[in-house]
C-alpha cells in the first residue's frame, strides 16, 4: 500500500506520520561497533627446524640475515604455517573493512537523524505544538563526538588483535616475535644479566626495542610476500 500524503489538517495523518518518524528516528540511533574476532580458532602450528638450522633457536636471532635464514628453513616449507598466515591475514582486512563500513553507515546515520529530526520538527509545528526538548535528536551526541568516539573502539579493537596476532607469532616461532628479553637493550632483563655476567653469553648480538620492532614490521612484510600469491 502506497504511502499517503501529510495532510496537517487531518488527525490520521499527522498520528500516522509522528508514529512514521518516530520509527524511523529510533532504528538509525542503535550504536555500530567496530568488530574485533579472534584472529583464529585453529591449534597455531609451530615452526619445525630442519637439520640445516641447528640447534638455532628463534629466541636468541636479533640480526635480520639469521632471521631470514631461520624462516627460509622452516616457515616457507610448512604448509600448515603458511595456512593459518592467511587466516590471520584475511581476518585482518575483514576487521578493517567492517570497521571502515560502520563509519559509512554511522555517517549516513547522522544524516538521515538530521533530516528526520527536521521532518518531524515541521510536523509539529504544523499542528501548533512546541518542540519537546526530550525527543532522540536531544539525547544525540554531537555528530564529532559521536564519530570520534566509534573510531576510538575502532582503535582500541585494532590494538587488541594486532596484540593477538603478536602472540601467534610468538606461538609459530616466528624470529624478533620470541627474542629473549635478555638480548633487549634497556630492558629489566638485560640489566639483571650484565650484573650476572658469568652466566650470560655476552658474544650474542643485542637489539634495541626500537630495532626489534622494525624487524618485526620487516618480517611482517616478508611472511606476506610468501603467502600473498594465495590470499
Amino acid at each position: 500500500m502506497a504511502d499517503q500524503p501529510y495532510d496537517p489538517n487531518n488527525l490520521q495523518s499527522v498520528l500516522r506520520t509522528l508514529t512514521r518518524l518516530a520509527g524511523e528516528t529510533a532504528e538509525t540511533t542503535r550504536p555500530i561497533e567496530a568488530t574485533s574476532q579472534d584472529p583464529t580458532r585453529h591449534s597455531v602450528p609451530r615452526l619445525e627446524q630442519t637439520e640445516s638450522t641447528g640447534a638455532k633457536r628463534s629466541s636468541t636471532i636479533t640480526t635480520w640475515p639469521e632471521g631470514l635464514r631461520y624462516v627460509i628453513n622452516t616457515f616457507c616449507t610448512n604448509e600448515r604455517a603458511k595456512s593459518h598466515l592467511r587466516r590471520m591475514i584475511r581476518n585482518e582486512r575483514a576487521h578493517y573493512e567492517a570497521w571502515l563500513e560502520g563509519r559509512r553507515q554511522l555517517e549516513a546515520q547522522q544524516v538521515t537523524r538530521g533530516q528526520k529530526h527536521k521532518e518531524l520538527q515541521r510536523v509539529l509545528e504544523s499542528i501548533g505544538a512546541e518542540p519537546s526538548p526530550n525527543s532522540t535528536q536531544q539525547n544525540q551526541p554531537a555528530p564529532w563526538k559521536e564519530m570520534q568516539e566509534y573510531d576510538l573502539r575502532g582503535w582500541s579493537a585494532a590494538q587488541e588483535l594486532d596484540g593477538r596476532q603478536a602472540d601467534q607469532m610468538r606461538a609459530m616461532d616466528i624470529p624478533f616475535f620470541t627474542t629473549d628479553p635478555s638480548l633487549i637493550v634497556g630492558s629489566e632483563s638485560t640489566t639483571a644479566s650484565s650484573a650476572a655476567a658469568t652466566t650470560t653469553d655476552d658474544s650474542r648480538p643485542k637489539v634495541t626495542r626500537e630495532e626489534l620492532q622494525t624487524l618485526q614490521e620487516r618480517m611482517v612484510d616478508l611472511l606476506k610476500d610468501v603467502v600473498s600469491s594465495s590470499l
